[in-house]
């Protein structure tokens, strides 16, 4: 079971709340731009991470925050072309936000690649997150897949994209990331998934699959 809550900072923030049979919770959070204090009254379980959908400074303002409550042991789920970022303001777009930021080295960065995430309850159940390249809007960008369940940071939004025109945007990469998406249901499927963007309102893949001029 999955229990999601969105908070609006400079980027959507999710925090996602799983539970198992036994009533068991464990928590992750997306894209932290929103201080901590914010977001504990929701946190059900341990948080066993913090998942950044790519390098940009309105999608972790707010990690230093997080680390400073949850410890310096939470992992952070990141592209390794985003941890390259996090240590440069231009690459970052910090200097967007009037800042300088800085990444904590002593931070413990786990690196991402089309790949699988488990997340452990203690009985030794788990879930497991599959993560996708899609990069576009970055090089570093990533969509986070559970189930029917897509958190696609600044690639799809509700009627829209990313903007492809800062560091490492790439608009024929951004094409390839649109295909895959587009392939993962027919147009005249019985399923569907839930899109939840890094910023704007949820959708559907079937919504944008009609609406969204992009995915055309």
């Amino acid at each position: 079971m999955i229990d999601i809550r969105r908070y609006i900072g400079y980027s959507n923030t999710y925090l996602v709340n799983f539970h198992n049979n036994d009533g068991e919770y464990i928590t992750i959070i997306i894209d932290p731009s929103v201080p901590f204090t914010f977001l504990k009254k929701d946190i059900k379980g341990k948080v066993v991470g913090i998942f950044l959908t790519h390098g940009h400074f309105d999608h972790f303002s707010a990690l230093d925050s997080l680390i400073s409550e949850l410890g310096i042991d939470t992992p952070i789920y990141l592209h390794k072309n985003a941890y390259l970022k996090l240590n440069d303001s231009f690459m970052s777009c910090s200097q967007m936000f009037g800042c300088n930021y800085k990444r904590n080295d002593k931070y413990n960065y786990v690196f991402l690649d089309n790949n699988f995430v488990e997340l452990n309850y203690s009985n030794g159940e788990k879930e497991v997150l599959e993560i996708i390249n899609t990069p576009g809007h970055t090089n570093c960008s990533i969509t986070i897949k559970y189930k029917e369940y897509l958190f696609t940071g600044d690639f799809l939004f509700n009627g829209s994209i990313g903007r492809t025109d800062l560091y490492s945007g790439n608009q024929i990469d951004m094409k390839k990331s649109l295909d895959w998406i587009k392939g993962l249901i027919k147009y005249d499927s019985e399923n569907d998934y839930y899109i939840y963007p890094g910023h704007e309102e949820e959708t559907t893949l079937k919504e944008e699959l009609k609406y969204n001029y992009y995915l055309q």
